[in-house]
């Protein structure tokens, strides 16, 4: 199995429910996550906000990714740039 089959076996387990799936995607995304909130600044808030909004964004992508529309890392980016600007 390559990246990406073993990437879009992860996202269909984690849509199933699987909570093993759900956090190991988390995992492999807090970096990305933590790379975009550190780009900005939250009024009244702190960076750990900004983080939680991030994997917010996580999981909307995982519920809402459509293999045929794109990447899966493409629109995790995506998910989590905006739920952290729709925070800020």
């Amino acid at each position: 199995m390559n990246a990406v089959e073993a990437t879009l076996d992860l996202v269909n387990r984690a849509k199933s429910g699987d909570p093993v799936a759900t956090e190991q995607i988390v995992r492999d995304y807090k970096g990305l996550v933590r790379s975009l909130a550190n780009k900005f600044y939250l009024v009244g808030g702190d960076k750990e906000d900004l983080l939680q909004e991030g994997m917010l964004g996580v999981i909307v992508a995982i519920n809402s990714y459509d293999k045929q529309k794109g990447a899966f890392p493409a629109f995790v980016k995506l998910c989590v740039s905006g739920q952290i600007v729709d925070a800020v």
